[in-house]
């Protein structure tokens, strides 16, 4: 039996609804992103479920959501020429960002010695996790920010100036944070 890799078919502007359809569904997957750890940080409380949560949360972003978004902005010429770059950007901090917050809950859930690893009863040290968790949170706001100026630019809800000045804020944004 051959494998045959099968890239996701994206709809372009030319399709009319089923775009617009599609932009909202790659938005509803960033929104889910921001939702999973407002939860997180707000309920401050850190268990093997939200270990289970956080890892699996991290695995589809980093195998499912990240990928369609490079793939999609990069062929669609209403975002590859600015967008894409951004986001380029964002999801390469972002992964590093979650390859030190598994670590971190690693550290946080698991007891290591050289023959076993058990799961800690008590469960402490959690600044560094938090810490991960805000910026993570603060880089996908930023995209989300990003990508919802330019959809509401490709709608017609915004004008050419007001997206700019939008751009610009979250540029500003950023220089200050960085």
């Amino acid at each position: 039996m051959v494998n045959h890799f099968v890239r996701d078919e994206f709809p372009s502007a030319d399709d009319g609804d089923n775009y617009f359809d599609f932009l909202e569904k790659l938005q509803d997957e960033i929104v889910y992103l921001q939702l999973v750890i407002d939860e997180i940080l707000s309920d401050n409380l850190f268990n093997n479920n939200i270990y289970i949560q956080l890892t699996g949360m991290m695995r589809y972003a980093k195998n499912r959501i990240f990928p369609v978004f490079s793939a999609f902005l990069a062929e669609d010429p209403n975002f590859n020429q600015d967008i894409y770059y951004e986001f380029m950007d964002i999801h390469l901090m972002v992964n590093y960002l979650f390859d030190k917050l598994q670590y971190e809950i690693d550290e946080v859930v698991i007891k290591w010695d050289f023959n076993n690893a058990e799961i800690k009863e008590d469960i402490d040290n959690l600044e560094t996790v938090n810490y991960y968790l805000n910026l993570i949170q603060f880089q996908i706001s930023l995209f989300a920010g990003i990508y919802d100026s330019k959809v509401s630019l490709i709608e017609g809800k915004i004008s050419q100036e007001v997206y700019d000045d939008e751009m610009e804020s979250i540029h500003k944004i950023l220089d200050d944070e960085f």
